[in-house]
């Protein structure tokens, strides 16, 4: 039984991914940070709730005033939904 509640414990702690409400956040790091378009390019972990593997690219932010409190290299985790053909990031926030 403790064997099974350590394991389930290390799967849920080692995940890049997880569900915060109905929104399913993403681990990732700033690679990038374009100001004046409202972009971030970040190196992501899995986007579940997109079935997107783990790469590097380019997100629009929904609230371009967020910009101002990332800096490159900040770990983030963060929400993205799709908008048409963009990827938007709807939440975001940097990890301690």
């Amino acid at each position: 039984m403790l064997k099974n509640t350590l394991f389930a414990l290390v799967l849920a702690v080692t995940t890049t991914a997880f569900a915060a409400g109905d929104k399913t956040m993403t681990t990732g790091e700033i690679k990038r940070i374009d100001v004046t378009q409202g972009k971030l390019t970040i190196k992501h972990g899995e986007i579940v709730n997109l079935d997107m593997p783990s790469m590097t690219m380019v997100f629009d932010l929904l609230d371009k005033n967020q910009i101002t409190s990332i800096k490159k290299g900040d770990k983030v985790m963060f929400h993205v939904e799709m908008d048409g053909q963009r990827m938007v990031i709807t939440d975001i926030s940097v990890q301690p």
